[in-house]
């Protein structure tokens, strides 16, 4: 997944231990949406990469923002590591470690979804029929 493969690198540099102190909580007034976000904090390097955070559903780009609006909202901010897996819809698992006299914890949000050239089946099989409407219509106007 080479968008991910580049963004998430780049995401997770604000959100280490290291990092995450620093990350201003002010960018999240006003409801900024994902993609905006990650432009404002200059995620963004490639062609096309905007415009693949923008096809993540509403509601998994929602739920990112609010686990990080949580997290700056703590006293003790956790680390945070965003990854990325193959799937067949898009998916959001979230794991939080508590925090001990070891460790702060940790709070890692995992996406899946398909590789951007795999097409849904439910998609490819609507682009098929389509195609067999088109061609039955073809055959129609020879005869």
């Amino acid at each position: 997944m080479p968008f991910m493969e580049g963004i998430l690198p780049r995401l997770n540099r604000f959100l280490t231990q290291d990092a995450i102190g620093e990350f201003p909580a002010a960018l999240l007034d006003g409801e900024p949406t994902l993609v905006e976000l990650l432009r404002e904090i200059g995620v963004f390097e490639r062609d096309g990469e905007a415009d693949f955070v923008s096809q993540i559903p509403l509601s998994i780009q929602d739920a990112l923002i609010a686990i990080l609006r949580s997290n700056l909202h703590r006293h003790a901010r956790k680390q945070m590591i965003v990854s990325w897996a193959p799937g067949y819809d898009w998916e959001l698992t979230i794991w939080e470690t508590e925090s001990t006299s070891a460790s702060r914890g940790g709070i890692t949000m995992q996406i899946r979804s398909r590789y951007p050239a795999d097409t849904h089946p439910a998609r490819a099989n609507r682009e098929a029929r389509a195609a067999a409407r088109e061609g039955d219509e073809a055959r129609r106007w020879r005869q």
